[in-house]
Parts: structure tokens; sequence; C-alpha cells
């Protein structure tokens, strides 16, 4: 699992069953260490390293959803490359553990991470299927998801046969990526991030905004879409403290700020060579003053004119409360469903309504219907 959870066993357990992962539900013992074992290298330029409880194993079977990464895949330079999130990434980070999670975002990062993570897992399962013994890889399990976080393809693959395989995967992925109403908003307000949401906490892909080093010029922010201003108000309980990601937002909440746990993101972010998503938003109070410090920010002079975009999470973007602005561009499209007009998002003390009447911002997001449309009150 990488630096999830805190790069802990008990941290790793804790998020697993913060995400209903439990013995009791998988039916099997759960085991979780950060021991490695270091297999040899073949003449890469790092260590090739598998996790001492799985080394012990008869077999390993992978497991993940493959989807264009968080920040290789949000690059126009690393659109092109095959693996991102996927199998490949699970049998090198996820069974790599936290040391070769470092190794593999040192220096350069994402292009040594493009380089090299491809390059581990080859020699992973070539020590696999040679005969050696020297590893354990037998295959994988690929999920594919569509643009309303439903699964849509299950697909099992022998190891010999994901490098093939899984960039074919990626590409049905990309093509079913959820977008946002509109690709040109003054403000987009999160009811909450988190790691169990995306690996940086919002999906960079939805949001476009990825905070590239800036020493790295051949690596360009994307330019689609253009949100002029984000707010954060909630971090998922099922983050378990975890803000790693905030950074990429302009205005968070003091509820987003109090359950930060500081160490944590700290530790997951300097192992992910990330810093810039470690940096702490402007912190405007409660959820109504987040709303009108995001209008500010985006430099909306005309209240009635800002084109502002409320949504569960990244993982859920299907529904949302639009702005009466940005109501009147949507609400003619084919694809949208007006469900009801001149609703409230906050309540007499600032505090964020439920979503649609059910969504508490501080639960553990849930599944939503496709092309369902609210507005935010003319009164924010």
């Amino acid at each position: 699992m990488g630096t999830h959870g805190g790069a802990t066993p008990q941290g790793q357990r804790e998020m697993i069953e913060g995400l209903g992962v439990t013995e009791e539900s998988a039916g099997c013992p759960i085991r979780s260490g950060m021991e490695v074992v270091e297999l040899p290298t073949n003449g890469l330029k790092c260590r090739v390293l598998h996790d001492a409880i799985a080394a012990k194993a008869d077999g390993v079977i992978v497991l993940n959803r493959v989807k264009p990464h968080t920040q290789v895949g949000t690059a126009n330079f690393y659109r092109t490359q095959r693996f991102q999130s996927g199998l490949f990434k699970m049998i090198v980070i996820g069974l790599g553990n936290n040391e070769q999670a470092i190794d593999l975002h040192a220096g350069n990062y994402p292009r040594r991470m493009n380089e090299l993570m491809p390059a581990v897992a080859r020699q992973k399962i070539a020590l696999s299927t040679d005969g050696s013994g020297l590893c354990n890889i037998l295959g994988g399990v690929a999920v594919v998801e569509n643009g309303y976080e439903q699964t849509m393809i299950v697909e099992a693959i022998k190891a010999s046969e994901i490098e093939t395989r899984e960039p074919e995967l990626l590409a049905v992925a990309c093509a079913h990526m959820p977008r946002l109403v509109s690709n040109k908003l003054d403000v987009l307000l999160l009811d909450q991030t988190g790691k169990n949401i995306s690996g940086t906490g919002m999906d960079t892909n939805i949001v476009g905004r990825v905070l590239f080093p800036a020493w790295d010029q051949s690596l360009s922010e994307p330019t689609d879409p253009v949100i002029k201003a984000i707010g954060i108000h909630r971090l998922a309980a099922a983050s378990h403290g975890n803000g790693g990601g905030m950074g990429l937002a302009d205005i968070v909440s003091n509820k987003f700020v109090e359950a930060v746990d500081l160490k944590l993101t700290w530790k997951h972010l300097i192992s992910a060579n990330w810093v810039a998503g470690g940096k702490l938003p402007v912190c405007a109070g409660n959820d109504a003053e987040v709303y009108l410090a995001c209008v500010r920010a985006a430099g909306v002079l005309d209240l009635s004119t800002c084109r502002a975009c409320r949504i569960v999470s990244t993982l859920e973007v299907t529904e949302a409360w639009v702005s009466p602005a940005l109501l009147a561009e949507l609400e003619p499209l084919p694809n949208i469903e007006v469900l009801q007009s001149n609703l409230s998002a906050f309540d007499h003390h600032g505090d964020l309504l439920p979503f649609n009447g059910q969504h508490q911002p501080t639960q553990p997001h849930q599944p939503r219907s496709p092309k369902r449309l609210k507005t935010l009150a003319q009164e924010m």
C-alpha cells in the first residue's frame, strides 16, 4: 500500500477498515507490514523490493483499478504513458511498501516514476515466471469503472499478459472519465476530499490542477478545465487525517483544518515528493465564508454573475448544485435534469447543508445517480 495509512501497519489496516474491508467481510486473515525483501535488479537504477509477508506466500494476485494517474496522467507529455494507476503500479508500489515508494518518487518525479515503475514491474514478473522462484506474482485482477463510479470491467490477467492488456484497459478507462458540468468555473466547492477519494485528495484529472515542480519547465499544468478558485469544506473521515492534496485548493474551512493530521500528511507527501500538495490553503472559517472567500479569490465583482458549482467529491461529479448564472447555461442542455431551484446550501450558522438532503459531508462517499442538477441559493 505504499505510503497509505501513514506508512504503518496499523494505519493501513485502519484505512482499509474505513473502506469496509475487514477480516469478517473478506472472509480471510488480513496481514499488514512494512518490511521488504530485496530482489535482483538486473541493472535497474533503483532497488527492486517485495513485501516480506507476500514473499512468504505460494503466490500473489494483485487487484487494482486501472485509471489515469492523478499526476502523470494529467500532464500532456505523460498522457501517452501506457502504465499509470493499475496492476503494474500495485506490483511495484503496493507490494514495495514505503521504501519502494520513496525510491521511485525521488529526484525528478514524475519522470523517474514513468521510467522506472514499468521496469521494476517487468523485473518482478520476470523473476516470477523464469522458474527461479525469486518472486511470486501469479497475475492480477483489473477493475475499470465508468464515469458514475460503477464497475464496468473485472478481468483476471496472467502475470505474463499484464504488460499487453493493462494499456488496453487504461484506454477504456480514459474514454469513460467523468467531467464537471462545465469546463469553465469561477468557483468549485468540494464537500470533501481525502485519500479514500483520490491519491491526491481530489482527482487532478477532474479539477485541472496538478502543482508540478516549477523547476521542470517541461511539465505544464492542464488547461482544461479552468477553475479560478477551489474551496474544500471537509476532510473525509475515511482519509484518517491525511490531508494530502489540500494544496490544490485555495480556501478551506476551519473544520477541514481541524481534521488534518499534519504529521501523517507530512510523511505521505515527503515520501511522494509532492510537497506542494501539502501547502495549507487560506482558512476562511465556516462553510459560507469558504464560498464567499472563493468568490473574491476568483475576482468576481457581481455575485449574480458567479459561475459556481458544488459537488460531493471528485468521485461524484454527476450531481451538482450550481449558481443561477451557471444554471442558465446548463439548463437547455439535453443531458441535464434540474431537480429543484432556489435551494439554500448553508444553514443559519453558515454550515453546509446535507447534499440532496441525504449526504453528510463528514461521512464516506456514496454512489450517486447520473445527470442530476441542483442550484446554489442566490442569497449565498
